[in-house]
């Protein structure tokens, strides 16, 4: 009987694994996860939609055969692709000194990304995600000072995901936001992916000397706008509507504070929460509105630094 894909692809990738029904069952193969009890499987079934899907519900490691690759091998998504083609071919993968490790961007306390999303500079995106960045403003230059990344496959699949990193630029968070017409438009971690929501997308980028003004809006992508405005500007964003314990003691250190959730009932009850806990504190904050229905990226960058000037103006 001829082995099938999956099996050759887990002898090429030196994966000791034992096969139950249709599921191989092994050690999990990221190093951030001490898996003494084999937890990672991965599906054997040629022909369905689901064969060669990987997960291990533990750390959170999954994905397709590709992805698998890429962490396995250390190499770009068009290496693995053409590499799984030599496997199916019976070519194996060409011999080289496998990596000791795979890499997954991860912090101490067990949060990580999720498998199969890819960071590489806009021009080396998949069309279809590099369209939807663009056509929501995003710039090659803020892909790159971001971080931002897309996924193709795995949980995330066809979602561009804006990671939420702290000052030292370890990732905490993220928000995976769709492109294609998935019924569900937003994905967020988790709560077994340990993301801690007090960070603040925006943090990365904070100076130490918080005597300059903060810009805080409701999700990355109205900050990002609000960016290719005014660069100069210190930016906050909140995760979702909630507002988080750790927000308002942070956004106290800087010396003005402008908030400018959405124009809408949600933005306005966010505002006010947050305008009354930083009061409180005798913080310099107040609201900036757009018209009703209107968001940040859909103004003209011109008409919207202009806007933002007159708005700072206010807590001068």
């Amino acid at each position: 009987m001829s082995k099938s894909r999956v099996e050759m692809t887990l002898e090429a990738l030196g994966i000791d694994a034992r096969r139950k029904a249709a599921q191989w069952w092994a050690a999990c193969p990221n190093p951030d996860h001490k898996d003494r009890n084999p937890s990672w499987r991965i599906r054997d079934e040629p022909g369905k939609k689901r064969d060669g899907y990987h997960a291990c519900p533990p750390c959170g490691f999954e994905g397709g055969l590709i992805s698998l690759i890429v962490h396995m091998r250390k190499c770009a998504t068009h290496e693995a692709g053409a590499l799984l083609t030599d496997i199916e071919n019976g070519l194996g993968i060409a011999r080289k000194d496998p990596p000791e490790s795979v890499s997954i961007i991860s912090r101490p306390t067990g949060f990580q990304l999720r498998a199969g999303i890819v960071v590489a500079p806009l021009d080396k995106w998949s069309p279809m995600a590099r369209e939807y960045a663009l056509s929501r403003g995003i710039t090659a230059e803020q892909v790159d000072r971001w971080g931002i990344g897309y996924a193709d496959e795995g949980h995330l699949s066809h979602r561009l995901v804006l990671i939420t990193r702290n000052s030292k630029g370890v990732a905490w968070n993220y928000t995976a936001r769709t492109y294609t017409r998935h019924v569900k438009r937003y994905f967020e971690p988790e709560h077994w992916e340990r993301a801690d929501r007090n960070v603040m997308f925006g943090e990365q980028h904070w100076h130490k000397d918080r005597s300059e003004c903060v810009v805080v809006t409701e999700g990355g992508f109205k900050a990002l706008a609000v960016e290719r405005a005014m660069p100069e500007l210190a930016l906050g964003a909140t995760a979702g509507s909630a507002i988080m314990p750790g927000y308002p003691i942070k956004l106290v250190q800087f010396s003005r504070i402008l908030v400018a959730t959405d124009a809408d009932d949600t933005g306005d009850r966010i505002a006010d929460e947050l305008l009354f806990m930083l009061r409180r504190q005798r913080a310099r904050a107040e609201r900036w509105r757009l018209p009703d229905g209107v968001q940040h990226d859909d103004v003209p960058v011109n008409e919207l630094r202009e806007q933002l000037q007159w708005a700072l103006a206010g807590i001068a």
